[in-house]
């Protein structure tokens, strides 16, 4: 099954695991990609509902999280796919708990009541009481906050915030217990699990001071039809709100509003920083990951990246980098859209976080040390660039494009030579930087007295420090899925389905390929045993209507539009598309409208002539040639 683009509808809504695979919403189904092939792994479409469905939204995919990578498994089993479980939110006010092994749905959470068409906002897991057992809360419609058992498929406990809209969950990354709770307006909600009872859960609400937002018609536009159920999603689908836990620091929480990024105390319950947007940039979208602390990545509504630093000692941040989140070259005009942008946590940076002691580096500055294999260390000796952490990331445009980043931040090679040279003392301890250079690159530092360990640690915190490093985005991998909705296909002959030959005096192999005509006027050729798209033309600026294959290398397409002058009548475009050269060439071309449109094409077995049927109009027969006669 070939997915097809995400829509703004779906909020955004994605999530990379620990394995490497990317989850995310398109229109009502769930796209899983595999993040190092880049390829779609499985598309689990959600179930109607019972109701009846014309009292309910389309059931589109709000809001999803994989379970966390410590969930408890089922030993029983052989290959134990618990960890491939995915919690899943729609407009419908149902969450589905899928099996992503299976394509299955093993629970259904929704309310019986009135409550239950309120639209999921967002889901996050947390942890329980005992060992392995993790709970799900979830933000219902506008206010209506709750948590749910995923064993007994029962809602344990219900917060109602009215008359503040709820937008964001997070979990505490020190402490699974607990989670942050933002609203539209800046309520801050605390929330810390004691239990698995009603009366075990602790609340703390706190109130931040934000500028207006949520107020002017751009805010609210596409979301004026929606019902007071409606999550803050559907109400205000152009403003976003986001909240974030410091993966460093315990009790530090990003809080995310349009213009302006606010560093909050969770345990003084008081601002540290207001870190605002520069004149002329673009609304934030929503809060990526930082990385250990010190560097903050933002993705902004016009599709672009921004990466902010910590100023040293301080809780604030600078902008360093803009970049695009989608190439500049090869894409069409109008630029399309970036609908979600994920962090890409890859197994060796999970493997190499679970080394590091939290008490022992606390006094270190992680970012400034290029935490690496040996290929970084002979760079750095070699006088090459040296690495700071990379970060993956993924976007997801509304072409149905999803792209892979990797963001890393460098420091000239010449600087290393220069760092290398020197030598650094403490106490009656002397030591060459190259002599200690593999412990610099290794968080465990053993079989060292405490005063090598503080000449490493030292010069970890401090080898960055003078030099400020050049960030670079990179674009690693894409994948190429359908760009809109489909209208319309055409499948070759069966003897023409060999095509797209390497040349030579051998027989061609068949492909068989099947050609996809989109809503937004472009051709998805797709390969149907891989269940790829191979090639895609952007041939029309509307709706296809119609396609048919001529010969084995060709296509031709029409579409249409309508005059609404007062003569009236509909301007017909013809178009021949080869394969080879994915150069498409409009025939037909007439100065003045017609009376009458296009219905449909007809084309000989060996694609040599075509028929135009028109509405109400005489059929031509035309001669394909290099240049199309009548």
């Amino acid at each position: 099954m070939l997915p097809g683009p995400p829509r703004r509808e779906n909020g955004g809504c994605s999530h990379c695991c620990e394995k490497g695979l990317l989850a995310y919403g398109a229109g009502s189904s769930i796209v899983i990609v595999d993040c190092r092939s880049m390829q779609v792994v499985s598309v689990l479409p959600m179930p109607p509902s019972s109701s009846s469905p014309l009292l309910l939204p389309a059931p589109f995919v709000t809001s999803l999280q994989w379970t966390p990578q410590a969930m408890q498994k089922d030993l029983t089993q052989e290959l134990s796919t618990a960890h491939l479980r995915l919690a899943v939110g729609d407009r419908q006010g149902r969450i589905a708990i899928w099996d992503a092994g299976s394509g299955q749905v093993t629970h259904w959470l929704n309310f019986e009541s009135e409550k239950g068409k309120l639209g999921i906002q967002d889901v996050c897991w947390v942890r329980g009481k005992g060992k392995g057992s993790w709970l799900l809360m979830a933000i219902h419609g506008p206010s209506l906050l709750a948590i749910w058992s995923t064993l007994t498929a029962r809602c344990i406990w219900k917060y109602d915030a009215a008359p503040h809209l709820l937008v964001s969950l997070r979990r505490d990354p020190f402490d699974f217990t607990h989670v942050c709770v933002l609203g539209f307006k800046g309520l801050l909600l605390s929330i810390k699990v004691t239990g698995d009872g009603e009366n075990e859960m602790v609340l703390k609400e706190h109130q931040l001071q934000v500028s207006e937002i949520g107020n002017s018609k751009s805010d609210k536009e596409g979301g004026n039809n929606h019902s007071s159920l409606s999550p803050a999603l559907a109400l205000f689908p152009n403003v976003f709100v986001k909240c974030l836990f410091s993966s460093r620091w315990a009790h530090i929480l990003y809080v995310m509003f349009p213009r302006e990024i606010i560093i909050f105390d969770l345990q003084y319950g008081t601002p540290l920083s207001v870190t605002g947007l520069p004149r002329g940039s673009a609304h934030f979208f929503d809060l990526i990951t930082d990385v250990h602390g010190d560097l903050l990545y933002c993705a902004h509504v016009d599709g672009k990246l921004s990466t902010w630093k910590r100023k040293e000692g301080k809780q604030t941040y600078i902008l360093c980098m803009v970049e695009a989140l989608i190439p500049l070259m090869g894409t069409s005009v109008p630029s399309p859209t970036v609908l979600a942008v994920s962090y890409c946590s890859s197994e060796l940076e999970i493997e190499k976080a679970g080394r590091i002691d939290l008490e022992e580096t606390s006094g270190v500055n992680l970012f400034e040390l290029p935490v690496y294999t040996e290929k970084t260390a002979s760079s750095i000796l070699s006088g090459q660039s040296a690495l700071v952490p990379e970060t993956a990331l993924i976007s997801i445009s509304d072409d149905g494009k999803v792209w892979k980043w990797l963001l890393t931040a460098e420091v000239p090679g010449d600087v290393h030579i220069q760092e290398m040279n020197h030598t650094v003392s403490g106490g009656s301890i002397q030591h060459n930087v190259k002599e200690i250079l593999p412990d610099l690159l290794d968080t465990q530092v053993d079989g060292h007295s405490e005063e090598e360990n503080a000449i490493i640690q030292q010069l970890r915190t401090s080898m960055f420090r003078r030099h400020e490093p050049v960030f670079q985005l990179n674009l690693t991998g894409q994948l190429h899925l359908l760009s809109s909705t489909i209208t319309t296909l055409a499948v070759p002959a069966p003897s023409l389905t060999a095509t797209l030959t390497g040349g030579g005096n051998g027989p061609a192999i068949a492909v068989p390929l099947v050609a996809l005509a989109t809503q937004g006027g472009c051709i998805e050729v797709v390969d149907v045993v891989a269940t790829a798209v191979v090639t895609s033309f952007s041939v029309h600026n509307n709706a296809i209507r119609g396609l048919r294959w001529l010969g084995n290398s060709r296509l031709v397409s029409f579409s249409y539009t309508q005059v609404n002058e007062k003569a009236g009548g509909y301007i017909n475009i013809l178009a021949v598309t080869c394969m080879r050269s994915g150069i498409s060439r409009l025939f037909r071309v007439l100065q003045k409208p017609e009376r009458a449109p296009v219905r449909a094409l007809r084309a000989s077995p060996s694609g040599r002539y075509l028929l135009i049927l028109f509405r109400e109009a005489p059929v031509e027969v035309w001669a394909m040639t290099r240049n199309p006669q009548m």
